[in-house]
């Protein structure tokens, strides 16, 4: 048996809500040294070294390998231990188990305590969001709903670091370092956390405790990494915020996702479940938990079971981040948001004002369902959207905005492209679900997302997937841009086109502006979804 990996986790983690030291180990055939083994051999280390962790754990590992899991109290000698737990499993059968048990506590004594963890114990009103998609638009939302009650609100994204809504830190901040900014913005009195798979795996999370997590959805994304094989392994992971809430707390649930559901009593927070469909399998669950529950009813975002009479939020296509209603995910994302804050104890108001002032347009929401109108050669306007679909999920929510906002006898342009590190099954997918919605179906390359793979990989996999449709790509471009000039250049009055945005949002929205075009309303959106409804 040999080491395979040795992390230190400096907060709250899927194996344990504390900070740990996760070890994954190729399996070994010496009795005893199983995952229950070894989780007793590092306790009984543990205690003759005379050092303070908790109890270890075990569990079977990706591969076939195991993973043993243990808290600690100082990094210095939690990561000390780790190590001799290694070479205890590594030098044998060749020395006595005795000899090597010995050799692995004088190595655990000798080392130095090290820090003790920097988790946060938040002192305002702290949410925290995961889920497959959504957790960002959902994350923006309530920080404009904290706005609107008045707070400085503070939130960490995959998008950077926002104070007051003002991007303090660029970049992925959706691990423990952008809790920790976010927590330490001065004045602070409501943060939001999107909280990522990999920051959970790979670092923990930033905070011991929040008040209110939400969990939007769970579907294949990132599978094959830091150990996740699985949806399920997915759903397991992205539950960690559940168990951190505090007893008193609440979790935003996705009724309607079963994987989702099933951590509704993970924690010591109270159930809040989301569904859209008032009369279904998700609503009739939270009903038997007696559990608030949001949902829509005559096309309405209602609240029911909190507080005594129901809570009336508005139309759903008056919400401007439905898209005219045309948006499930971003229907599902209203509630999640809208249920989250009413939990977090921001005013009904304050929440009404943040879903109806919150627009996703390229100032407020970047590259998550932007919608434009630019003019087109022919005298009349074409509908653009650009929105960061990176997944099956993701890609059918696009193209389900894309066909109802064109109008009878007009085309549906679509430009795809995918990151690396997805499977080749998703990869696929996307192809394939853009083939059959769409009129025509460009590649448009993502250099900066090849992640392991070549350009000419995953074009070989999208155009798999465009065949299994029987279409072919009407063209291959080599950035998004030039993919988005090209599109420009065909689209003809009534026409959308749909672009999957990663890596050139900034330049593709520039490309627009020059081209004339205009970033759509709220009522524009609902007449153009009426004229396609004709």
């Amino acid at each position: 048996m040999g080491l395979l990996e040795l992390r230190v986790l400096v907060g709250p983690n899927p194996d344990i809500a504390a900070p740990a030291v996760r070890l994954t180990l190729t399996p070994s055939a010496e009795p005893g040294l199983d995952g229950p083994g070894l989780a007793a051999l590092a306790d009984r280390i543990a205690q003759q070294a005379a050092i303070d962790v908790g109890p270890a754990v075990s569990r079977p590992g990706p591969g076939g390998s195991v993973v043993v899991v243990f808290p600690w109290r100082y990094e210095g000698q939690g990561e000390a231990l780790g190590e001799a737990l290694a070479r205890v499993v590594a030098d044998g059968p060749r020395r006595p188990l005795e000899e090597r048990v010995a050799a692995a506590v004088a190595h655990v004594r000798a080392a130095e305590p090290g820090e003790p963890p920097q988790v946060l114990d938040p002192a305002v009103p702290t949410v925290a969001v995961t889920g497959t998609n959504g957790k960002t638009t959902t994350t923006r939302m309530l920080g404009r709903m904290a706005r609107e009650a008045g707070l400085l609100a503070a939130w960490s994204s995959t998008d950077g670091v926002f104070v007051d809504g003002r991007c303090v830190d660029p970049g992925d901040w959706s691990g423990p370092g952008g809790a920790r900014q976010v927590l330490g913005t001065r004045g602070l009195g409501f943060a939001v956390l999107e909280t990522a798979r990999g920051g959970l795996m790979l670092r923990g999370m930033g905070v011991s405790a929040v008040d209110v997590a939400v969990f939007t959805n769970v579907s294949p994304d990132h599978l094959g990494l830091q150990g996740i094989d699985t949806v399920e392994q997915l759903a397991w992971a992205k539950s960690t915020v559940v168990r951190v809430v505090r007893a008193g707390g609440w979790a935003v649930l996705n009724a309607e996702d079963p994987l989702v559901r099933r951590y509704h009593d993970a924690g010591p927070g109270r159930p809040w479940l989301f569904a859209l469909d008032p009369a279904g399998e998700g609503a009739t669950f939270a009903r038997s938990l007696g559990a608030p529950l949001s949902t829509v009813e005559d096309g309405r975002l209602v609240v029911q079971g909190w507080r005594g009479e129901p809570v009336d939020l508005g139309a759903v296509e008056s919400v401007p981040v439905t898209v005219a209603g045309l948006s499930r995910e971003n229907t599902a994302n209203a509630l999640a948001a809208a249920s989250a804050g009413l939990a977090a104890g921001l005013p009904v108001q304050a929440v009404l004002a943040g879903l109806h002032s919150f627009r996703p347009d390229a100032a407020t929401s970047p590259g998550r369902m932007n919608v434009w109108s630019v003019p087109t050669t022919d005298g009349g306007s074409a509908t653009v959207i650009l929105d960061f679909a990176h997944n099956e999920a993701g890609a059918e929510a696009l193209l389900r905005v894309g066909v109802g906002l064109r109008r009878p006898g007009a085309a549906l342009h679509v430009s795809i492209g995918n990151a690396g590190d997805r499977t080749d099954a998703g990869i696929t997918e996307v192809a394939r679900l853009a083939g059959e919605a769409a009129d025509t179906v460009q590649l448009a390359a993502k250099s900066h997302y090849l992640r392991g793979r070549s350009q000419a990989e995953i074009d070989s996999l999208q155009r798999a997937g465009l065949a299994l449709a029987g279409r072919t790509p009407i063209e291959e471009t080599p950035d998004e841009p030039s993919g988005l000039r090209a599109m420009l250049a065909r689209a003809r009055d009534g026409d959308v086109l749909a672009m999957m945005i990663h890596q050139e949002r900034e330049a593709c929205v520039a490309l627009l502006e020059r081209a004339g075009g205009t970033a759509d309303d709220p009522a524009t959106l609902q007449a153009k979804a009426a004229a396609a409804r004709r």
